[in-house]
């Protein structure tokens, strides 16, 4: 699996609200930050996780195992949406170990 596959295999998991597949693509150990929060540790993470997304990708970009990935982003239960840009590490077992949002 290639880093951005990794990475759009998570954007998905999390739209879809599918813990599991969140599980099996990130670390233990994540790292979370935003604008808002961050959150620290897989259990923190799935906090986030809801089927209540839609996600489009618009661009991206990957280099020595960090991936850069443009989207716009929906949360139906807000009614709003926000361009962002988010920041993924990949670590030497190949999962998410760091994960920046950038709106």
């Amino acid at each position: 699996m290639s880093w951005l596959d990794l990475v759009t295999a998570y954007l998905g998991a999390v739209a879809s609200g599918d813990v599991r597949a969140v599980k099996q693509l990130v670390s233990e150990d994540v790292q979370y930050k935003d604008e808002v929060m961050e959150l620290n540790g897989l259990d923190e993470l799935l906090t986030i996780v809801g089927p209540d997304y839609r996600m489009q990708i618009q661009n991206w970009a990957y280099k020595n195992k960090l991936v850069f990935v443009e989207y716009t982003y929906w949360d139906y239960t807000g009614d709003y949406s926000k361009d962002v840009v988010g920041v993924y590490s990949i670590n030497p077992m190949g999962k998410i170990s760091q994960i920046r949002m950038y709106s």
